[in-house]
């Protein structure tokens, strides 16, 4: 398990990319919510990391249904 000492480790995985929701398209996280990172608390980043996962979750499940 990675050490939480100094925060949780940035979700960007270098696809850095905005949709029209102002939401990464790599990460998931919502430009506001990249932008708070480094200052953001140990809770705030992991709320940050659940709902960026939630949010791409959503999207995969969004684009599969469209792809008919």
């Amino acid at each position: 398990m990675a050490d939480l000492g100094k925060g949780v480790p940035s979700p960007c995985n270098q696809v850095c990319v905005l949709d029209a929701h102002e939401v990464c398209i790599g990460c998931g996280r919502t430009s506001d919510e990249i932008g708070c990172w480094s200052r953001a608390s140990l809770e705030e980043q992991l709320d940050i990391v659940s709902r960026a996962h939630r949010r791409l979750q959503e999207i995969q499940t969004m684009n599969s249904t469209h792809k008919d």
